[in-house]
């Protein structure tokens, strides 16, 4: 069986990797994916991840893939596998993303690389202005996934589940990948305490888990600009654009 799972940046990736691993070793499938080390024998850039000859197989776990462009080009193995979605309130993205890509996302040469001078440069900008300009970055991934979660009938978990109604989130994931109640319990027990809240740390990966985010850091001139560039993803997912 072929096991894929999509989200964006600052989506949880991080966790979704190792639930893949975990998934590759319920299955006995190889993971491939841009999170293996460069070294690793399955190590896909995310730049060739589309054009991949693993994808031709019939039996692998995919991810995380973190846009509907690093999905072979006619969607179709959408049709043959078992995959699910994983997003959340990209108002909140892409304010994680400014903490990230201005204090704690390390740096690797070839892939985020950014010098000292332009990170001081986004921080004297400010989140507003960063969060912005993002915007348009995000917009078109997520208006992506919601159409090919319409398209292909793929289930869409949120985040804002992940960390307030976790087992129910297990229990979607392990329905949309087809691997029971012995996976979901699986899930259970190891990361039962993975989405606790613990205050904030601004150079620290798990800077803060808390949903709403945006409502705390932006202002609301800013929200309502992300309001209008989100629009259409932020209705079909469900999500309020007022106070």
């Amino acid at each position: 069986m072929r096991y894929i799972v999509m989200t964006t940046w600052k989506c949880a990736s991080m966790f979704l990797w190792e639930l893949c691993k975990d998934v590759a070793e319920f299955k006995n499938s190889a993971l491939y994916g841009p999170n293996h080390k460069d070294d690793h024998e399955n190590y896909i850039p995310e730049s060739e991840i589309s054009r991949a000859d693993f994808w031709k197989n019939e039996n692998f776990v995919a991810g995380p893939i973190r846009a509907v462009d690093f999905l072979p080009s006619d969607h179709s193995i959408l049709k043959v596998s078992r995959a699910f979605i994983h997003l959340r309130d990209p108002r909140d993205t892409v304010v994680s993303a400014f903490f990230s890509h201005v204090y704690s996302h390390p740096r690797a040469e070839g892939k985020f690389n950014p010098s000292d001078e332009t990170r001081a440069t986004w921080e004297e900008q400010g989140i507003d202005a960063h969060v912005v300009s993002m915007a348009d970055n995000y917009a078109p991934i997520y208006e992506n996934y919601v159409n090919i979660s319409q398209s292909y009938g793929i289930l869409i978990t949120k985040y804002e589940d992940m960390i307030f109604n976790t087992e129910l989130f297990f229990e979607q994931i392990s329905s949309s990948l087809g691997l029971g109640d012995d996976f979901r319990a699986h899930l259970n027990r190891k990361y039962k305490d993975e989405f606790k809240i613990d205050g904030e740390d601004i150079y620290r990966h798990k800077r803060q888990m808390l949903p709403g985010d945006h409502k705390r850091k932006l202002k609301k001139e800013t929200i309502d600009i992300l309001n209008k560039k989100f629009e259409k993803s932020l209705e079909r997912l469900g999500y309020p654009t007022t106070p």
